[in-house]
Order: C-alpha cells, then structure tokens, then sequence
C-alpha cells in the first residue's frame, strides 16, 4: 500500500506513535478508491470495532464560509475532551475556531484532497499525561 500523507521527516508507518492509529490509518487507506478521501459512506464501524472509541469523523461545509461539524467522536475521544462536541461546529467551539491549528489541519486535507501527518500539539485536560508518555 502507497504512503501519500505528507509528514515531517518521510513517508512510513512507523512515523505514527500508536497501533492504533497506524491501523486506523491503514483502515482507511483501504477504503480510498481512484485517489479520493474515503466517504463516510465508505467506513463500516463493524469493520472496526476496535477503533470506534478513537474515531472522529468530520462533516465539511463549504458555503457560505468553510467549516466543520463533528459528526462522530469516539468514546476514548470523549473522554479525553471531557465534553461530546458531536453535532458542533469548529467555529463554535472556542480553541478550535480558524486559524486555531486543528481547523488549518482540516482545511489542508479539504483543500489538497490528501491526508497528513499533522503532528497538531495536544491541548486538553490530559496534558501531564501526554508529556509524561
């Protein structure tokens, strides 16, 4: 399977921190037809049960100005928002609004059709955590 995420350092797998998201990345590679993202329509949760707990899915809306709707966030995600946003839009969300970081991620992925690595620094209730992993 082709590697065509863009990252910092190359093109590999083991760039990604987690099994987790190496096989959710994988996942979805596999649903990526003719060079196009995967559509929602494309992912079956019961292909991956597994990973539902780490999965966000985004709705993008394009007019009048761009943005972007939680469509599903995964319980493990949940927990660690310590809020379910599922059904809020980024720009209603503070921290999350343009040109905050994680809406620019989403923006690049809508605007060159293609996934990356992005490697966006964790801002949340568990940041010990992170820095201690």
């Amino acid at each position: 399977m082709a590697n065509d995420y863009t990252t910092g350092t190359g093109s590999s797998l083991s760039e990604f921190h987690t099994r987790v998201v190496q096989d959710g990345y994988t996942y979805w590679r596999s649903k990526a037809k003719d060079g196009q993202l995967p559509a929602r329509s494309d992912i079956n949760p019961v292909d991956i049960p597994r990973l539902m707990p780490h999965v966000v899915i985004l709705d993008v809306r394009r007019e009048p100005v761009l943005d972007f709707r939680y469509r599903l966030i995964g319980t493990y995600v949940v927990e660690h928002l310590c809020a379910d946003r599922t059904g809020s839009w980024l720009s209603e969300i503070e921290h999350q609004t343009a040109p905050i970081k994680i809406w620019q991620n989403c923006k690049q992925v809508v605007e060159t059709d293609k996934a990356f690595l992005a490697g966006t620094p964790y801002v949340g209730p568990h940041n010990a955590l992170c820095r201690s992993a």
